[in-house]
C-alpha cells in the first residue's frame, strides 16, 4: 500500500523526472521504512539511486553514439565520406532534371566536371 502511494506521488511529478534524477521525496520514506537507522545506505540512497541512473544514462547515450557517429575515427571519417559522396550525387541529380536551379555563374562547377571526376 505505501508503495503505491509512493509509485502514484512519482506519476504526478512524472517518470520521465525520475529518469533525470528528480525523485519524489516519499521514496526516502519508502527506503527508510525498509532500512534501519544504523544502515548508512538507508540515508545517502537517493545519491546511489541518482548516480545509478546518471551512469547507466551515460552508458546508454556512448552506445547510441557510437551506433550514429561510429566506434572509431577510422569509421567516422568513411561516414562522413558517405555522407558528402551523397549529397554531392544528389546535388548532380538535381541539376540534371533542372540545370536552372543554379545560377548561370555557377554552373561551371557541374559543366567542367562529371559527377565521375567528383
Amino acid at each position: 500500500m505505501l508503495a503505491t502511494q509512493y509509485i502514484l506521488h512519482q506519476t504526478a511529478l512524472g517518470w520521465d523526472q525520475f529518469l533525470r534524477g528528480c525523485i519524489s521525496k516519499m521514496w526516502r520514506k519508502f527506503s527508510c521504512h525498509f532500512h534501519s537507522a544504523a544502515d548508512p545506505i538507508g540515508s545517502t540512497w537517493t545519491k546511489h539511486l541518482v548516480v545509478a541512473l546518471w551512469t547507466h544514462t551515460k552508458s546508454i547515450w556512448k552506445y547510441r553514439n557510437r551506433i550514429i557517429h561510429g566506434h572509431d575515427i577510422a569509421e567516422q571519417k568513411q561516414r562522413d565520406r558517405t555522407s558528402l559522396m551523397e549529397q554531392v550525387e544528389e546535388a548532380y541529380a538535381t541539376y540534371n532534371e533542372d540545370p536552372f536551379i543554379i545560377p548561370r555563374s555557377m554552373m561551371y562547377l557541374f559543366d567542367k566536371h562529371i559527377l565521375a571526376d567528383r
